[in-house]
């Protein structure tokens, strides 16, 4: 019989009494210096990991901690900084990632808007500045972290390039097929560089699917997931969805590449609880799993 092996999607960053939110926050008022702060969240952050090994967790998310937005840093990581912030390449400076978020007394802050349907938000990124390059490869970075502090064979946690561009502006429609023809080669460096490094798998995060999705939509998508196939083979995709039930269900469950994919759909008449299903493709057939999560959640 298969062993059935424990995972987790990611971990909650604030700490155990909002200790990231503190130490940002006394980094902004200038209490403390950036060598402290990341001291600080690099503390919490092998804290959140040390805690899921604690607990016999044997899939842990790795990179999916931010120093404030993760859809600012997959924005950073590429190099995307608005013109109007002082920057001449390479890894982003701290200040200019506050400042992007922020705003500071040369140049307003980057839109914020609500993610998805929750009552958290987002930095809008906003393309179209400057030409795309990987900065700083973040995902590897956790995934070293994790391996050499706490021997943690960690699962990096990358957002979609789909859901990315999605969330992004300053682009007309007409373009969003050049800007992933411009994001994708960055995106298979990343992976590439972490499956030499030796990681197995990577979760690809795409709450953008549980949108209404167009045909056009599809094909975009199934060229940029047989595209990461292809380009790295060495690495297994976890293709995520959360939110809501994919709009295009059979569509994405279809998409080339092998992984996990998992849909959630709330109950109708505003009853709490949904309904999981995960498909495990790629391997010797597909299986099934369907779950009501209010027999635990009771």
């Amino acid at each position: 019989m298969s062993k059935i092996v424990s995972g987790n999607l990611g971990y909650p960053r604030i700490g155990r009494n909002r200790e990231w939110k503190k130490a940002i926050e006394a980094y902004w008022s200038g209490q403390i210096a950036e060598s402290e702060l990341r001291e600080r969240l690099t503390a919490i952050r092998l804290d959140n990991l040390r805690t899921q090994q604690n607990k016999g967790i044997e899939i842990i998310p790795v990179g999916e901690f931010t120093y404030y937005d993760h859809v600012l840093d997959t924005a950073v990581m590429f190099g995307l900084v608005p013109a109007r912030f002082e920057y001449d390449g390479g890894a982003v400076p701290l200040n200019t990632y506050y400042a992007i978020a922020r705003g500071n007394k040369q140049a307003a802050a980057s839109e914020m808007t609500k993610w998805f349907n929750t009552n958290y938000h987002y930095i809008v990124p906003e393309l179209g500045d400057r030409e795309p390059k990987l900065t700083v490869n973040y995902p590897l970075e956790a995934y070293r972290e994790a391996k050499q502090a706490l021997q943690i064979e960690g699962r990096p946690v990358l957002l979609g390039l789909y859901t990315f561009l999605k969330l992004s502006k300053g682009y007309v429609e007409s373009e969003f097929g050049a800007w992933i023809d411009k994001l994708l080669p960055l995106y298979i460096q990343v992976l590439r560089e972490l499956a030499a490094e030796g990681a197995a798998w990577v979760q690809i995060d795409e709450p953008a699917l549980v949108t209404e999705i167009t045909a056009e939509d599809i094909q975009h998508l199934s060229s940029i997931y047989k595209t990461i196939a292809q380009e790295v083979p060495g690495i297994s995709v976890m293709l995520q969805t959360y939110f809501a039930a994919a709009s295009k269900y059979q569509q994405v469950i279809d998409l080339p590449g092998t992984g996990v994919r998992i849909g959630f759909r709330t109950w109708s008449g505003g009853q709490s609880g949904g309904t999981s299903r995960v498909w495990l493709s790629g391997w010797q057939g597909t299986r099934s799993w369907n779950h009501r999560w209010t027999q635990y959640l009771a």
